[in-house]
């Protein structure tokens, strides 16, 4: 489990290396979030078995449930694990899928 920073969760966006989960409030991710963003919060943590394979790299992001969220993913077997603690605020130009 990585601290990644908002510079590298770019890096990993822009190289479609990256599943990324919002762990905000539905009504807050409602509102807005990087692009290809899943809303995944932390009571529901363990539905992330159908969003994801063990191998695939995990970016958890939003607020500070992050880091826990990151935790139970490694507790559950997930290896490629970051998260950022603050929410990731880049321009909508880097936020585009390439």
């Amino acid at each position: 489990m990585i601290t990644v920073s908002e510079h590298g969760v770019q890096k990993l966006v822009e190289k479609k290396k990256a599943k990324l989960f919002d762990v905000r409030s539905p009504v807050d991710f409602a509102k807005g979030s990087l692009p290809a963003a899943q809303n995944l919060v932390l009571r529901n943590i363990s539905k992330i078995v159908a969003l994801a394979d063990k191998k695939d790299h995990l970016v958890f992001f939003g607020s500070d449930d992050a880091k826990m969220a990151a935790q139970y993913a490694f507790g559950m077997g997930y290896a490629n694990i970051y998260y950022v603690e603050t929410m990731p605020t880049w321009s909508d130009k880097a936020k585009t899928d390439k």
